[in-house]
């Protein structure tokens, strides 16, 4: 099955967000076959020498960026040889990739992803052999949601709907709308782990929040889901302008030792990255394309101005797992059309992602400290599809 054989390749997708290309050319780039056969899909056909080729280059790639992020050459050596094993874990690889940098520190994601790669290659195996019933108990009401049936997580509505779409499903066609629900369900779970501890080895010293619908996009209509638009203007918050006022705030407060009241608008951030504001503005509304290069000399720029130093050199290190998120989030939930512009987004049920983000939390954290500190309310009080999403700055 397409949709399948494309999750598996779950570390490629992500690789082409990072270098800000296609899918196709990347895997093209990687196996060394043709643009033309890709595109026929059944990747999974691919010979395993090729998938070892996608693995490994997937995980150099991480490695490069992690070189350039401060990553010593025993680290990269420690790194490449602790997980060149991975190209049959698709999905533990992916959160290998995400995190690079605390790669070796986050055995519950890691644990998390192998389970639900495994889960779909096995979903995989069934429907190459015509396996209709093997395939369908896997799919199985209890086996999709005990990860979403928590009363704040409005898992159990979704849960009944699920079951009886189950119950009445007896063909290869209409087993098919339950595994995307199935997908989606724990696409968020698995998110929602990876967020979880990542957040907390990089913001140890704080209240842990979900960082990751921090770089979501974000807008003034009501409803979780896919909008496609009638209007443009002032409606969608892309994840990269998102990332880019967060990581403002981040290194305000290292350097000035006070958070701004609000999220930095484009002037601003225009002024305090020596970038022009009409590039920061194409940032922005997403008809200029942030890359991993672009993103660490604002990052280095910012600190040198608002801190003022001439050098980067102490400066803190950058929160490289959120961009990795912005830049994927960018490229799977916003949708572009003529001239780039916003054609539709897609926003993510926040409710159910904080109950997986809680359950997960809760299961990684020990005594909590009594000296976190706090984030500030603007901060913390962002929501996805809300009316308080009009105060962010344009």
């Amino acid at each position: 099955m397409v949709v399948l054989d494309g999750l598996l390749s779950l570390p490629l997708i992500l690789v082409s967000a990072i270098k800000g290309k296609a899918l196709r050319p990347v895997l093209a780039e990687v196996t060394g076959l043709s643009e033309t056969r890709i595109a026929k899909g059944n990747l999974d056909a691919l010979s395993v020498a090729a998938q070892r080729r996608v693995a490994a280059h997937a995980l150099e790639q991480a490695l490069d960026e992690g070189r350039r992020n401060g990553l010593s050459s025993k680290e990269v050596e420690s790194h490449l040889s602790e997980f060149q094993d991975l190209g049959s874990e698709p999905w533990e690889l992916f959160a290998v990739l995400l995190m690079v940098r605390e790669a070796g520190k986050i055995p519950h994601a890691r644990a998390v992803g192998r389970k639900y790669g495994r889960q779909l290659a096995a979903l995989l195996e069934d429907a190459k052999a015509d396996r209709f019933d093997a395939f369908r108990d896997k799919l199985n009401p209890a086996a999709v949601y005990d990860v979403l049936t928590q009363p704040d997580g409005g898992g159990v509505e979704r849960l009944q709907r699920y079951r009886v779409a189950y119950d009445e499903a007896t063909s290869w066609e209409t087993l098919l709308p339950l595994l995307s629900e199935a997908v989606d369900v724990w696409l968020l779970d698995f998110f929602a782990a990876m967020d979880a501890e990542w957040g907390q080895l990089f913001f140890d010293r704080m209240h842990p929040v979900p960082y990751f619908l921090w770089v979501a996009p974000m807008t003034t209509l009501p409803v979780p889901g896919k909008t496609v638009l009638k209007s443009r203007r002032n409606i969608a918050y892309r994840p990269v302008r998102r990332l880019l006022q967060l990581s403002h705030a981040l290194l305000r407060v290292e350097c000035r030792r006070a958070w701004p009241d609000q999220p930095a608008g484009r002037a601003e951030l225009g002024s305090d990255s020596d970038r022009s504001e009409e590039l920061i503005g194409g940032y922005f509304d997403g008809t200029k394309v942030l890359r991993v290069g672009d993103y660490l000399q604002i990052w280095s720029e910012m600190y040198k101005r608002l801190s003022g130093k001439i050098s980067d050199g102490d400066s803190p290190t950058p929160p490289m797992a959120l961009l990795h998120v912005a830049l994927l989030w960018q490229r799977l939930l916003v949708a572009k059309g003529k001239g780039m512009k916003l054609e539709s987004f897609i926003i993510l049920d926040e409710a159910q992602y904080r109950a997986c983000w809680r359950r997960h939390l809760s299961a990684l954290v020990g005594q909590p400290s009594i000296d976190l500190h706090d984030w500030p309310e603007w901060m913390i009080n962002q929501s996805l599809s809300s009316p308080s999403t009009e105060s962010c700055q344009s």
